[in-house]
Order: C-alpha cells, then sequence, then structure tokens
C-alpha cells in the first residue's frame, strides 16, 4: 500500500509539501484537499485505541460515544455558518463508516454508571430518583457497547481506513494524506493505517509565531515560546530516526527546491523529474513573515530562546 501522510504542527508550512506531492500525476488525493483528522483529533480513533491500554467498559463506551458525536460534526460540509470535513461527499463513506462502527462496538448490554450520573444536572437526578421509587428502574439503564478485543479493533480499524483511502483508485499511485497523525509521535499515531511513509514539516519559529499572531489570536512571544518548547520536550525522537519518516524544513523545500524534490522523490522511490502544478515561488512571501508583522523585541526574545531551531 502506497500511502504518506504528511504531518507538522500548527502553520508549520506542511501545506506546501502537500501541494507538491498532490501535483503530480503520479499521486493521487483521497480525499480531495481535505485533512483526514478524525483518526487524531482529540476524541477520534486513536484516542478510542488508547482505551486498550488500561481497558474498561466505561472507558471504552465514554470514548467511543465521542468518536459517534466528532464524526458526526466531521461529515457535515464546511459552510458560513458551521465548520466539517464533508465527508458524506465520498462515495461509499456513509456504509463504510456504519459497517466499522458495527464491528468495533462488540456485545450490547444495559447498565448505570455512577461517573454519568453526577454529570446530570439536578432536575435529571431529582427524576431519576422518583423513578426509582416508583419501580421503573428500567428506563434508567443505558445502553453501552462492550467493544472488541484490542487486535479485532486495530484489523477493523485498518479495513476500514484502506477502503475508505483506495475506495475505487488504483493503489499503484501514492497515496497523499494531510495530517492524518501526530507530528510528536509520527510512528505511533499512524499505527492504525499500517506503515506509511510519514513526512514532518518544521518551520523556523519565527515566521511560526507571526502566522499564530496573525491568523490565532496569540499574542505573547514568552507564551509561544513556552509553547515550542514545550512541543520539542514532547516530541519522541526515536520515532523520528525510522526509516519511515523525513523531518524537512520548510524554508528548505522552497529556497532549495530541485535538492529537497530530489530527495522527497529518494524517500519515496518516485521519479523526481516528473512535473508537479506546485509552484515554489508563491511559497516564497511566507518566508521572513515575521519581518513585517513582529516588532523588534518580538524578534529579540525569540531569536533568543530558540536560536537552535532558527534556520533562516
Amino acid at each position: 500500500m502506497n500511502i504518506v501522510t504528511i504531518l507538522g504542527n500548527t502553520n508549520s508550512g506542511a501545506g506546501a509539501i502537500y501541494e507538491y506531492l498532490i501535483g503530480r500525476d503520479d499521486t493521487n488525493d483521497p480525499f480531495d484537499k481535505r485533512e483526514f483528522r478524525i483518526l487524531n483529533d482529540p476524541g477520534g480513533i486513536n484516542d478510542l485505541y488508547k482505551c486498550y491500554e488500561s481497558y474498561s467498559l466505561q472507558s471504552f463506551n465514554d470514548s467511543f460515544e465521542r468518536l459517534i458525536k466528532l464524526e458526526k460534526l466531521y461529515r457535515c460540509k464546511r459552510n458560513y455558518f458551521r465548520d466539517g470535513l464533508g465527508l458524506n461527499n465520498f462515495k461509499n463513506y456513509k456504509f463504510l463508516w456504519n459497517d466499522y462502527i458495527q464491528s468495533i462496538r462488540g456485545k450490547e448490554y444495559h447498565h448505570r454508571y455512577i461517573y454519568s450520573d453526577i454529570q446530570k444536572n439536578i432536575g435529571i437526578q431529582f427524576f431519576k430518583r422518583i423513578i426509582n421509587r416508583i419501580g421503573y428502574r428500567k428506563i434508567l439503564f443505558k445502553k453501552y457497547y462492550t467493544g472488541v478485543t484490542k487486535r479485532e479493533f486495530r484489523d477493523k480499524t485498518y479495513e476500514f481506513m484502506m477502503n475508505l483511502i483506495l475506495r475505487e483508485r488504483s493503489d499503484t499511485k501514492f497515496n497523499i494524506l494531510n495530517q492524518c497523525g501526530n507530528f510528536a509521535s509520527p510512528i505511533t499515531s499512524t499505527e492504525l493505517i499500517g506503515e506509511p511513509k510519514i513526512i514532518c514539516v518544521r518551520r523556523n519559529p519565527l515566521d511560526q509565531y507571526a502566522e499564530l499572531k496573525i491568523h490565532k489570536g496569540m499574542k505573547s512571544p514568552k507564551k509561544f515560546i513556552n509553547w515550542y518548547l514545550h512541543l520539542k520536550r514532547m516530541e519522541a525522537r526515536d520515532q523520528f530516526l525510522d526509516d519511515r519518516v523525513l523531518e524537512i524544513n520548510f524554508e528548505d523545500f522552497v529556497l532549495n527546491y530541485e535538492t529537497l524534490v530530489l530527495k522527497i522523490s529518494k524517500f519515496l522511490d518516485i521519479d523526481h523529474k516528473t512535473i508537479s502544478t506546485y509552484s515554489p515561488h508563491m511559497s516564497k512571501k511566507n518566508i521572513g513573515k515575521y519581518k513585517r508583522f513582529l516588532n523588534k523585541d518580538e524578534v529579540v526574545i525569540i531569536r533568543k530562546e530558540l536560536s537552535d531551531w532558527i534556520h533562516i
């Protein structure tokens, strides 16, 4: 299976490498320029998978419910009033998802858990006490699921992901996924899609802070530095040494385009001479962006604290 996923933390420039790859005629973009985030977002498939590390019926069902809610949000198409990934637009998606959920939920049972009761407001808790007293206890028991074994969950998830990625397309091309995984742990976060190739993209922290300041409302360079250093500490560096992982600096890719294209092509074992519709010239305006949007004090403190990661 030819799969490559592009990973980066917020505003890292990963989109440039993604655009380059999907702009080639020997690659396939199964999600039509959408990020397939349901694997690794909070409440996603990986969160449910983590329940098996310390399995309990309660934790499985809580994570299972959150996955169902998240998928409902992502299946909707993005519009002016709400965000979404428009998953329902993909052929056979509803069938594949419903079949997947049926295959991982396990057996049905009815129960009451204290952890769910204490989340109810006072009115609902009072109503339950009355119902309990007058002998209608059965309606207080909620439907839950046991889940399947860890091995079955892993196999069913892999089958679902492969069917969704491939659908009716040929697997002779590289399938390019955008942000399908976690930058801090590229190997373990992509375990459920087999053994994909992974490209992790970094960026000059000065420009990254500029982007966060413009688009995400971050106004404090000190808070940015704390955020950046925390992410560095949380990286599983041993996973970046894996042969399936390639680290790239956004600035290197744009300014040394031909050299980096050769490097990426060698990593993926594809022809570096294949033309892409992506133009590095369009990305050059995003290099040195901090000069236009950061003041002198912001630049000085970031240069001082994050000098080891400033490449340009």
